[in-house]
């Protein structure tokens, strides 16, 4: 960026032998705001046009912070509900192996060992399955 005014060329007529030029000319910033000798010129060119331009800036500032602060909180509250629901698989899980435990001590205690081996088996089985399926899940670090 220079700090000179852009002045388009004087333009060449055709009876002159002149040849006519084309000029292009591009101004890029970063950032919410131009820079403040641009800012300076806005300001001559339209009134009230520099406070415009900060205004806006630093409503889409608060705009921004705002839905950062909305996806933050949104995260928490999924990560809040995946904790609830790991949780209570954990307790439906529980209460399926007891229930099974409990089906194979009353079939030892009636003298069923058929049952019993399957119920405990199947009580068993359930655990054994459970850590498998979640070791296979973890990163390879994790293990």
């Amino acid at each position: 960026m220079s700090n000179k005014p852009y002045r388009p060329p004087a333009k060449a007529s055709p009876q002159q032998g002149g040849q006519m030029v084309a000029v292009a000319h591009e101004q890029v910033w970063q950032g919410p705001l131009p820079p403040p000798e641009e800012l300076v010129a806005f300001n001559q060119a339209v009134p009230g046009l520099a406070e415009t331009i900060v205004e806006m800036a630093k409503q889409e500032a608060e705009h921004r912070r705002h839905l950062d602060d909305v996806r933050v909180a949104e995260a928490i509250d999924i990560r809040k509900g995946d904790h609830a629901a790991r949780t209570r698989g954990q307790w439906l899980a529980f209460l399926v192996v007891a229930v099974f435990t409990a089906g194979g001590v009353v079939s030892a205690y009636l003298k069923a060992p058929w049952t019993s081996a399957i119920f405990a088996v199947s009580g068993l089985g359930t655990i054994v399955r459970a850590f498998l399926s979640s070791a296979e899940k973890l990163p390879k670090g994790e293990k």
